[in-house]
């Protein structure tokens, strides 16, 4: 074999190498960008997840990407996550469902505070989402007030003359009717928070350092 023909071959043969060799790193480099910031009964959060999310807020919220509370914001969100994956778990193992019906009734509910539905879209294109996903989310509300009102609700009694009162007295110069309501839904919100913690204490959660 000549010379030149050698070089085109050891050429070639560095040019396969090399190329697989950037193919095997962007790989990793993707699962370390892409890395799992935490489990859920063995369901994973990826971190392109989080960050997706942590992007939408900071733009919502006009912070800048050096703050210092990011680091917070980013706890925050997390365990929002962390919460709706245990909701929804909980929500499949009681087998509750929502109909297509109870979702377009939902999109309708929020159609209602706009003018017009070009209005609505315009709105909610505004916040960085589709239409799919706006739907996605009134689903998984409507399956976790389906859940609480299941499983939560149940536990939640009105509340007694005694404690009206004591909670007119404790803010009377505030209040101006609807009292015993407001006192029924602080409480479901506490039982709701206790369910949810006794849930997470019960559940196999692994979370990693989300940086």
């Amino acid at each position: 074999m000549k010379n030149r023909d050698k070089l085109i071959v050891f050429s070639v043969a560095v040019v396969f190498a090399l190329t697989f060799v950037i193919a095997a790193s962007s790989g990793l480099i993707a699962k370390i960008l892409n890395r799992t910031v935490a489990t859920v009964n063995g369901e994973i959060i990826l971190k392109s997840a989080l960050d997706e999310k942590v992007e939408k807020y900071i733009s919502e919220l006009g912070m800048k990407k050096d703050d210092p509370k990011i680091y917070e914001l980013k706890e925050h969100i997390l365990n929002e996550m962390i919460s709706e994956k245990l909701i929804l778990q909980e929500a499949n193992n009681e087998k509750i469902h929502v109909t297509e019906k109870e979702i377009d009734d939902g999109i309708d509910n929020l159609k209602s505070a706009y003018p017009s539905e070009i209005e609505f879209i315009k709105a909610i294109e505004d916040k960085g989402i589709t239409l799919k996903e706006l739907e996605n989310e009134v689903k998984k509300q409507l399956i976790a007030n389906k859940l609480f009102e299941a499983v939560v609700m149940k536990d939640v009694v009105q509340p007694t003359k005694k404690e009206i009162e004591e909670y007119y007295e404790e803010n009377k110069e505030e209040i101006f009717g609807m009292l015993g309501q407001q006192i029924y839904r602080q409480k479901a919100e506490q039982h709701k928070e206790k369910w949810l913690n006794e849930l997470k204490e019960r559940s196999t959660i692994i979370r990693n350092e989300i940086e």
